[in-house]
């Protein structure tokens, strides 16, 4: 197993995967009868097949990652990181992976025409979700959030 630094906004500190989307641009499928169901996906996904927000506590901002395409992605527990905590690494929240156990278990998956594929892990100390893209996504700031302190 391999693991190379990811540089993110978010590298360091705490972070939330507070949402992931995936959308295809279109989706269709036809049936022998010559029936079929033809549908659009939303205007939040024209040039991204897979949207990861995050939350930065330290600055209080929210990030979009959008990946143009992906081969496979998973949310998980944190407990899908034991392999790479097992292994002695100190574990930011972004990295690249690859080698690991979902590889092994799952080749097709990082079989998808480009040599040399690793995954982008985001990792919160809840869940973690790993996408396996031979592009790097874009990183957009949507904006800041501020806490709310509650008043008895």
């Amino acid at each position: 197993m391999e693991v190379k630094d990811w540089d993110t906004p978010f590298s360091e500190g705490t972070i939330y995967i507070v949402d992931l989307s995936w959308n295809g641009r279109h989706f269709s499928v036809m049936y022998p009868d010559g029936s079929s169901y033809e549908l659009e996906g939303s205007e939040r996904h024209k040039d991204y097949a897979l949207i990861v927000s995050v939350l930065h506590e330290e600055t209080e901002s929210l990030y979009d990652v959008m990946f143009e395409s992906v081969s496979g992605f998973r949310l998980l527990d944190e407990g899908g990181l034991l392999e790479l905590w097992a292994a002695g690494e100190r574990f930011p929240n972004c990295a690249l992976i690859k080698g690991h156990l979902w590889s092994k278990e799952s080749p097709i998956t990082f079989i998808s025409g480009y040599e040399d594929e690793w995954s982008h892990l985001i990792a919160t100390s809840d869940e973690c979700v790993e996408i396996v893209s031979h592009k790097h996504p874009d990183i957009k700031l949507v904006g800041k959030s501020s806490k709310r302190i509650a008043t008895s």
